[in-house]
C-alpha cells in the first residue's frame, strides 16, 4: 500500500513539473523607443526648401502641423506639441522631404504653406501642386516674395542624385535666386547694401572655384554641378565687383546680426568687424551639395542699447542634396619642408604629391585609400633623404614633416 502511495505521489510531482514548464513564459525585454520619428514613412523625390520662413503646412486638405501659437516670453513659449509628420515640434522647418504617402495614384499632392505667429506677418499663403517623379527629383524652393522683388513665390529646381564620377570627390553647384529687397533696413551706419546681380563661387582666399560656377545670373539661376576633392572648405560667394555675400550663421535656421551697409558682422551700432560670415564645413566623398542664394531674414542694431530690428538680405546657405555615407575609405596627406638646407619633393608609395618645396612651404593635400603607406622626402637628385611608413586611417588629414633632429639627421614625421 505504501509503495502505491509513494508511486502516485511521485507521478503527481512529475506531472506538476511538466505543467509548470508548459506554463512558463519567455521573458521579453521592453525598451523605450526614443526616436523622434517612429513611423516607417518612405520619402518621395520631392523636397521643400523653405526659404520663406513658413511654419505650417496642409496637404490635400489635412493639417500636418500643429497650428499652435504661443504668447512670447510665456513659460511654454518655445514648447510646441509634435505631430505625426513633424514629431519634434509640430512645425515646418527649413528642409522637408515630402513623404510618399501624401501622394495620390497619379503621384501628385496639393500643399498649402502659411505662417502662424503671435505677431502678424506679411507672408501670405502659398499653394502648390507637387509631382513625384523618380527619374527627376525636384526641389520646390519657397521664396519670401513678400520681402523681395524679381522672383516668384515658388521656384522648382531639379536636384542631382548621380554620385560623383570620382569616388573621392563631391559635387557642388550654385543656385542664384536673389532679388531686390523691399523696405531695406538702415541705421546710423547706413542703408542696406545692394547684393543683386551675378555671383561666383570662390575659395576662402577669393580664388574662383570653376568657370562653371562663376557669373551665375538670376536669369541663368542654376549652374552645373562640378566635382571637387573631398575635404573641409570655406566657400564664399562673390559679387561681380568682388564684394562678399553673407551666409546664415550657425545652421540653416539661424538669424544673423549684420551691419546693413556692408553685410559684415557688427561690433556695435557704428563699428564693424569688417568680416563677412561664411561657414567652414566638411564636404564628404560622394556628397552632393547646393549653395542656395536667396533673401533671408537678418537682425541689425538700431541704437546704442543693442536693440535690433529685422531686414531681409540676399545671402547664401549650403544644402546637402543627398545623404553621403561615412568616409571609411579615404584620407588626405600633404608634405611640408621643415629643413632649411634644400628644396624637396614628397612621394606616397612612389606617387609624387609635392614637388620642389622650399623651406617652410607646404604642398597641396592628396587623397589616398586607407591602409599602410610609405611617405618619402626626395632631394633634387631624386634620392630619398627620409621616409616613414605607418597605417593611415580614413577620414583623417596627415602632414608629412621633413626636419633635422638634434644630431642633424633628416627625419620624416607623419
Amino acid at each position: 500500500m505504501n509503495k502505491i502511495n509513494y508511486t502516485c505521489f511521485g507521478l503527481l510531482l512529475f506531472s506538476m513539473m511538466l505543467l509548470f514548464q508548459a506554463c512558463k513564459k519567455e521573458k521579453v525585454d521592453f525598451e523605450t523607443d526614443n526616436r523622434i520619428i517612429t513611423q516607417n514613412r518612405i520619402n518621395s523625390t520631392v523636397r521643400i526648401i523653405n526659404a520663406a520662413g513658413f511654419n505650417q503646412v496642409i496637404a490635400n486638405g489635412d493639417s500636418l502641423t500643429n497650428f499652435v501659437v504661443r504668447v512670447p516670453n510665456s513659460p511654454n513659449s518655445q514648447q510646441y506639441p509634435g505631430t505625426s509628420y513633424f514629431p519634434s515640434n509640430g512645425q515646418l522647418g527649413k528642409i522637408w522631404s515630402v513623404p510618399q504617402d501624401l501622394f495620390n495614384a497619379q503621384e501628385t499632392a496639393k500643399l498649402d504653406f502659411m505662417t502662424k505667429s503671435y505677431v502678424p506677418t506679411l507672408a501670405g499663403n502659398v499653394k502648390i501642386d507637387v509631382k513625384n517623379d523618380y527619374n527627376n527629383p525636384i526641389d520646390y524652393i519657397l521664396l519670401p516674395a513678400f520681402a523681395m522683388e524679381g522672383q516668384p513665390e515658388v521656384v522648382p529646381v531639379k536636384r542631382g542624385i548621380t554620385a560623383p564620377a570620382k569616388p573621392d570627390h563631391f559635387k557642388i553647384r550654385v543656385i542664384n535666386l536673389s532679388g531686390s529687397i523691399k523696405n531695406p533696413g538702415f541705421n546710423s551706419s547706413g542703408r542696406l547694401e545692394d547684393l543683386t546681380g551675378s555671383v561666383s563661387l570662390a575659395y576662402a582666399d577669393g580664388t574662383l572655384v570653376d568657370n562653371r560656377t562663376s557669373n551665375i545670373s538670376v536669369a541663368t539661376r542654376t549652374s552645373d554641378y562640378i566635382e571637387i576633392p573631398y575635404g573641409t572648405y570655406q566657400f564664399k560667394i562673390l559679387m561681380q565687383d568682388g564684394r562678399q555675400m553673407p551666409a546664415l550663421g550657425s545652421g540653416l535656421d539661424a538669424i544673423t546680426l549684420i551691419d546693413p551697409p556692408t553685410s559684415t558682422i557688427p561690433i556695435d551700432l557704428m563699428n564693424s568687424t569688417k568680416q563677412t560670415y561664411a561657414p567652414i564645413q566638411a564636404y564628404q566623398p560622394g556628397g552632393i551639395y547646393t549653395i542656395l542664394i536667396a533673401p533671408q531674414r537678418f537682425d541689425y542694431n538700431i541704437n546704442e542699447l543693442a536693440e535690433t530690428s529685422t531686414t531681409y538680405q540676399n545671402s547664401f546657405q549650403v544644402i546637402t542634396d543627398n545623404s553621403p555615407a561615412a568616409n571609411n575609405t579615404y584620407f588626405r596627406v600633404q608634405g611640408v619642408n621643415g629643413f632649411a638646407g634644400q628644396n624637396v619633393s614628397f612621394k606616397v608609395d612612389g606617387k609624387t604629391i609635392a614637388s620642389n618645396l622650399a623651406f617652410g612651404t607646404a604642398g597641396t593635400y592628396e587623397n589616398f585609400i586607407q591602409g599602410n603607406h610609405t611617405v618619402e622626402a626626395i632631394d633634387a637628385s631624386g634620392k630619398t633623404i627620409a621616409s616613414a611608413s605607418q597605417v593611415l586611417r580614413p577620414a583623417q588629414n596627415y602632414t608629412a614633416w621633413l626636419y633635422a633632429d638634434q644630431s642633424g639627421q633628416l627625419k620624416c614625421l607623419l
